[in-house]
This record gives structure tokens, sequence and C-alpha cells, in this order.
């Protein structure tokens, strides 16, 4: 957005996705593995934090539709695959 600042966007019409991400924001995330609540599986979850420690965002890796916690093929190895990239948590300045 045009004097706005730095967004990352995610829109998909699809599945009536719209996602508007203020980048300049982010001094910090979050890549967490963790024990669900709603089950005896793991969850995956990006989290987004401001300079204040304010969770601006989560981004939930979701299981297939009608279960719980059975993921669909690729999905939890993708995640994973961001872990082992970059650490369980990036900071920027």
């Amino acid at each position: 957005m045009p004097g706005k600042g730095l967004y990352a966007n995610l829109m998909n019409n699809d599945d009536n996705v719209d996602f508007h991400l203020l980048l300049d924001k982010v001094a910090r995330v979050n890549l967490v593995t963790a024990k669900s609540k709603r089950g005896d599986f793991q969850t995956h979850t990006i989290r987004f934090y401001d300079t204040e420690s304010f969770n601006g965002a989560s981004i939930f890796v979701m299981w297939k539709s009608g279960t719980m916690g059975e993921y669909a093929e690729g999905q939890v190895e993708a995640f994973e695959s961001l872990v082992k990239k970059y650490g369980e948590e990036i900071t920027f300045d």
C-alpha cells in the first residue's frame, strides 16, 4: 500500500482468505510446535510479534477438514523445513 508501509499479502478468493501483515511492525517471528489443547497431537504455528512482544498475528498449519490432527502430506515437513532453515525464533532489526 503506497505510503502505508511494506505489507505481506495473502489472498485466495476460493478459500475466502484476505490477509495483510504490516512488515514494518514485525520485530520477531516464532515457529512453534506444541501439544494441542484439543487432543493428543502436535500443532504447528507461526507467530508474529511487534517490538512490545505483542502477538499481532498467528498462522496455524491446519489439519485436513473433518479431522483432528491429521495433516495433509507435506504440511508438517514444510513447517519443519522452515524451522531447520531459520530456527525457532527469527528477529529483525
